[in-house]
């Protein structure tokens, strides 16, 4: 589930003050998360790994590869803060209101 991310995301940009950090916070506590609910699948016996979710996995990585990590290089420090808080703002206004 997803249900941490936003609390992850809330912490990490009110306690870091670079991007740079912020982004390594979520990626560490995401590859945490991850391993941890395949640990538990593999635990389980319900791990599913197939074509559908390697090719998911590899349209994910190039999309960002392409798209996400060249927009993340062109914000400045400042502008990264206040798209950040707006984004958080919104999410917790519909977390609020649905």
């Amino acid at each position: 589930t997803n249900m941490g991310g936003s609390l992850l995301s809330a912490y990490a940009v009110t306690r870091y003050q670079f991007k740079d950090e912020v982004l390594g916070c979520i990626a560490t506590a995401y590859l945490i998360f991850g391993l941890v609910q395949l640990g538990t699948l593999q635990y389980a016996n319900a791990l599913n790994v197939n074509l559908t979710t390697f090719l998911s996995c590899l349209v994910a990585g190039l999309v960002f590869i392409l798209v996400g990590s060249r927009l993340y290089n062109c914000l400045n420090e400042k502008f990264y803060q206040k798209v950040f808080t707006l984004f958080m703002l919104v999410y917790a206004g519909l977390l609020i209101f649905h």
